[in-house]
């Protein structure tokens, strides 16, 4: 009796191996990420949703997976929300050339690198926004736990303030803020971060200074078409000439970047689902 239960025993842990030999994960004619870059974030849920649903019945780790579906969650809802923008011009180029080709007035203010302004090596492509006034300056600057941060400093008389940075994002460690904008109201401030909230890669944002509070109200993802699965850099606005500009790399061979001109929104538009 002994030996036949051991027999029906090994027969059934035979069955299940070979059962589990023989399911093998989904097979799509894309990626997730393929589908995805082609603002297919439906194909890429269904994908996600059934190489999850494998993973977990052959107790495999889904965490990578579990990360892009909620970034096509978040593409999916942005998509919906796609803000009407009519493009007047674009050019494409080397990434490091990028500001020599954006044609703001003077009274927007100015960008330039951070190697440039202050003298300094600069490996991290640091940027440096001063105001129409000339007596304020907002740049990125690498930190002390990795990555970049946004500082602040002000010109008073004939010499500056020691940097101070600007709680606009709680990064964590080693994530990274760039391409700071603000307007010529000196309250909306517009810059790229890589975190948990973007898209992929870079995603612009956009916060406003609280003077009752002094400090920066909770910046929210600019969306769509400015963002996207790729990296997406500078937001710039000639508010006396009445022209935006915005860059990015979506499609772009490495290094390049394509710079957009548009016409600014005086409110927000958006797509409708029939257009």
């Amino acid at each position: 009796m002994r030996i036949f239960l051991l027999l029906a025993l090994a027969i059934l842990c035979l069955n299940t191996s070979a059962q589990r030999r023989r399911k093998t994960e989904p097979e799509f004619p894309v990626t997730p990420q393929e589908a995805m870059a082609a603002y297919d974030f439906d194909m890429a849920e269904e994908i996600l949703n059934a190489k999850i649903e494998y993973r977990l019945s052959v107790n495999e780790p889904t965490e990578e997976l579990d990360s892009l579906l909620d970034i096509a969650l978040k593409g999916r809802i942005r998509l919906q929300s796609t803000e009407r923008v009519t493009i007047i011009d674009s050019l494409i180029l080397p990434k490091k050339q990028l500001l020599q080709h954006l044609n703001l007035g003077q009274e927007a203010g100015t960008l330039q690198t951070y190697a440039k302004c202050f003298g300094k090596p600069d490996t991290l492509n640091c940027i440096v926004f001063e105001n129409q006034l000339s007596n304020q300056r907002i740049f990125a600057m690498p930190h002390s736990q990795g990555g970049t941060r946004l500082y602040t400093q002000e010109l008073i008389g004939n010499n500056w303030t020691e940097p101070q940075q600007l709680a606009v994002l709680d990064l964590q460690e080693g994530e990274k803020i760039n391409y700071p904008f603000m307007l010529t109201d000196g309250v909306t401030l517009y810059f790229s971060a890589e975190n948990e909230e973007s898209l992929g890669g870079y995603d612009i944002y956009m916060t406003r200074y609280d003077s009752d509070d002094r400090s920066f109200l909770t910046p929210e993802n600019i969306g769509m078409p400015f963002n996207s699965p790729a990296n997406d850099y500078l937001y710039a606005i000639d508010e006396f000439n009445n022209l935006g500009w915005f860059a990015t790399d979506r499609n772009m061979p490495q290094d390049s970047v394509c710079l957009y001109t548009f016409i600014p929104n005086p409110t927000r538009r958006i797509y409708n689902e029939s257009e």
